[in-house]
């Protein structure tokens, strides 16, 4: 049987780290889940925060980003969600 895992990992200048979402048996479900994860975060920062060229999604992979200038310096902020399929028994 194929399963679709829902992993999601991050990076900013203050914590990263990842984490599996779930695991479904319909892909559908899994890509409904990431979208509803990456709209929630969407919704925590303006509009205008997230940068084009660290930006994009397609079916199964939604990469956000922009650049934090904190303290002179420049620290890239990235969320990526990604499904994979996996067979198991």
């Amino acid at each position: 049987m194929t399963v679709f895992v829902l992993h999601h990992y991050f990076d900013t200048p203050d914590v990263e780290g990842n984490e599996i979402i779930g695991v479904y048996r319909h892909i559908e479900d899994a890509r409904k889940k990431m979208r509803s994860c990456a709209n929630r975060l969407k919704a925590e920062f303006p509009d205008d925060a997230w940068e084009e060229d660290m930006t994009w999604s397609d079916a199964d992979e939604i990469h956000l980003g922009f650049e934090d200038k904190c303290g002179g310096g420049f620290f890239a902020t990235i969320y990526c969600w990604e499904i994979v399929s996996r067979e198991v028994q």
